[in-house]
């Protein structure tokens, strides 16, 4: 992978879940419950990054969701990393 903007320390993505015309059963017909995603995460260092991520769900209101990693070398070709999250609450749309 070539470096881009800030090296190899950023990375974003993002997704679309359920998008699709729905499920029927027999004569009931639901919508699937679409949501768009997105996020990016930031390496501090070797060790540590961070994270942060949106959610947009179709019926109901955004959230957002923080995070971050520690990652600590036990070997030669071993590391363990410890992981924590935090639902940083809802976005309300007027």
């Amino acid at each position: 992978m070539s470096e881009g903007f800030l090296g190899d320390r950023l990375r974003v993505g993002g997704s679309i879940t359920n998008l699709g015309s729905g499920l029927k059963y027999e004569s009931e017909e639901e919508d699937l419950p679409t949501t768009i995603k997105g996020g990016a995460a930031y390496r501090m260092s070797k060790r540590v990054a961070f994270a942060l991520d949106a959610a947009f769900p179709k019926d109901e209101n955004a959230y957002v969701m923080g995070g971050a990693e520690y990652e600590m070398p036990i070997a030669t070709d071993w590391s363990a990393a410890g992981r924590v999250g935090i639902f940083l609450g809802m976005i309300r749309w007027f």
